[in-house]
């Protein structure tokens, strides 16, 4: 289920990326959908405001292009200089200047909600404290990407969760890959790597983002 909530919010922003008015939001969703992989309602919530602010602005590409059509008809046929068709054209163009104003304003509260929602203080109730405080972490590491003071290694091994990526539960026997440096469920990656070998197909690294290639020669206890 979690895995299905990524890969739309991946989806999602990468239909953004099409939107100029939503262009500064799309590297900072786009990190939360690679890096965000074990709290659903959270992941869920970031869908849901990105979606919100994707129509809007579908909105306004539509009215843009309803608005240029209908000067290039008034262009076309000045001596047609009826009330009804001038009360039209300001109707639009009022609607016009106010939706991109609407979308604005949507767009920084999405990135307040962002930020909300990574640096939310934990619910001893609701989640484990360790894996909850690392969203403060993230926070920080999506502030230095955009100020370009870490690159995507550093920021990578910041990030650590406490949960396999393959079997989303907390690690028992944990294994650490010397390369890439990701843990896994020693049982669970065994399994993973003998299926993909089996089926002759390559053996990646499980976490979102990571390209490695995994040997089981290369697992050390973590």
């Amino acid at each position: 289920m979690i895995e299905k909530q990524i890969a739309t919010l991946t989806s999602v922003a990468q239909e953004m990326q099409e939107c100029p008015e939503s262009q500064k939001y799309v590297d900072a969703l786009m990190k939360i959908a690679v890096r965000v992989n074990d709290v659903e309602e959270k992941a869920t919530k970031c869908i849901k405001e990105a979606r919100t602010q994707l129509k809007k602005t579908k909105l306004v590409d539509k009215q843009n292009e309803k608005q240029k059509k209908v000067r290039h008809s008034n262009s076309d046929d000045e001596e047609d200089d009826s009330e009804d068709e001038m009360e039209i054209d300001e109707s639009q163009i009022g609607e016009q200047i106010e939706i991109p104003a609407l979308t604005s304003e949507s767009l920084e509260k999405l990135q307040n909600q962002i930020h909300k929602v990574l640096i939310k203080q934990p619910d001893p109730n609701a989640f484990n404290l360790d894996s909850d405080n690392r969203y403060a972490d993230f926070a920080d590491c999506i502030s230095k990407m955009e100020n370009g003071n870490d690159d995507d290694v550093d920021i990578v091994d910041k990030v650590v969760s406490n949960k396999c990526p393959l079997t989303q539960t907390e690690f028992v026997e944990p294994v650490q890959n010397k390369k890439c440096k990701h843990k896994y469920e020693k049982s669970a990656v065994l399994k993973y790597i003998a299926e993909k070998m089996k089926s002759r197909r390559p053996v990646k690294c499980p976490y979102s983002g990571c390209d490695n290639v995994l040997h089981e020669k290369e697992l050390i206890h973590a």
